[in-house]
């Protein structure tokens, strides 16, 4: 693979390696091929953003050196790498919920895309990142414009590919927005695009936002149906975390009709995993689901000790604040056998309208 070793030693550099003296870094790597190097970067940064952060950041942030340094180009397709390789940094911050640092940073892509090459394909990549930051930020008009452009430019560019991944974005943000029935036609739309096998990742991503927008209907058993057709796929098509968002989904969704017993298995195996990996947010609201399916069932011996079991996991500091105080104030009534069905759904409820990029799911089911 041509340039393996220069991007193997390039993704190993600490990400504060790519502040002040960043050209030393750079070191014995031929000027000409920094543009392809950059390139590699980019996707490299994208793959990796939501399951490992901190490859990501340093992918992108060696993108950016590279991008900058880059010889043998026009300088409006210096422009557009300089551009989208700041764009890729951006999406990192914006991944570790660094919004505001995001936000400064697409005022430079901005600028830069402004001397590029106003090449179609990239321009759909760029909105669409930007339209990301945008939902994010709850700012949902601006994010389906991006997206819309996106939409655009995938076609001119002639990539249905990227014209199905867009519309599945959008339908995400409109889902977000509130508004499902727009969002299930935007999934239909990018269905068309879905019949080939080399798009079947993107086919399972379409499915699984059905399962969420039925789910937002009220469609309960619809969604239950579909997310037991596509359980077996999440190990071909998903990574370990998102491996377990899927179950947690599906989870939710047997609690939702009535099938405690099967939702209590799933919430029980999502807080060993959880745990195991030391995702104490997560592990912290699965043990809420958990315990509104002890309560629902009439368990509330189980709710109190599985308070007292996730007491100091509450009070971790990988938890927001406020979370923190409510995962508190539940822990306290459960203990005291005040904790019922009704008080532990409302508690899940406000925790699930905390966290940036979920959607409401009725009263209990959302999923990031």
């Amino acid at each position: 693979m041509p340039h393996a070793e220069e991007l193997r030693r390039l993704l190993s550099v600490p990400a504060a390696a790519w502040s002040g003296a960043w050209r030393r870094e750079l070191a014995g790597i031929s000027p000409a091929s920094l543009p392809a190097l950059a390139r590699r970067l980019i996707e490299a940064s994208l793959d990796l953003v939501h399951r490992d952060t901190g490859a990501a950041e340093r992918a992108a942030l060696a993108a950016r050196a590279c991008a900058r340094a880059a010889q043998g180009l026009p300088e409006s397709s210096r422009a557009d790498l300089r551009a989208e390789a700041t764009a890729v940094v951006a999406n990192c911050r914006r991944v570790q919920s660094d919004l505001v640092g995001a936000g400064q940073l697409w005022r430079r892509v901005d600028g830069l895309a402004c001397l590029g090459t106003r090449e179609p394909a990239q321009e759909a990549r760029i909105a669409s990142l930007k339209a990301s930051l945008y939902r994010d930020q709850r700012k949902f008009t601006e994010a389906v414009d991006e997206l819309l452009i996106a939409i655009d430019r995938a076609r001119l560019a002639d990539q249905d590919g990227a014209k199905a991944r867009y519309r599945l974005q959008l339908a995400e943000t409109l889902r977000a927005k509130g508004s499902p029935r727009a969002a299930l036609a935007q999934v239909r739309k990018a269905q068309r695009y879905l019949g080939d096998p080399s798009v079947a990742q993107l086919a399972f991503g379409a499915l699984h936002q059905e399962i969420l927008i039925r789910n937002d209907l009220g469609q309960n058993r619809q969604a239950l149906a579909l997310s037991r057709v596509l359980a077996p796929h999440y190990a071909t098509y998903a990574g370990p975390v998102f491996q377990l968002r899927g179950a947690w989904l599906r989870g939710r969704l047997y609690a939702s009709v009535g099938e405690h017993g099967q939702a209590t298995e799933i919430f029980e195996e999502l807080k060993a995993g959880f745990l195991a990996r030391e995702m104490l947010y997560d592990a912290a609201l699965v043990s809420l689901d958990l315990a509104l399916a002890y309560a629902e069932r009439g368990e509330r011996g189980r709710v109190r000790s599985l308070a007292h079991e996730m007491y100091d996991v509450f009070r971790a500091q990988q938890i927001p604040r406020e979370a923190a105080a409510a995962l508190l104030l539940f822990a306290h009534n459960a203990l005291d056998e005040l904790a019922d069905a009704a008080f532990i759904a409302e508690t899940i409820r406000q925790l699930d309208a905390q966290r940036p990029g979920l959607a409401a799911h009725n009263h209990r089911t959302r999923i990031r």
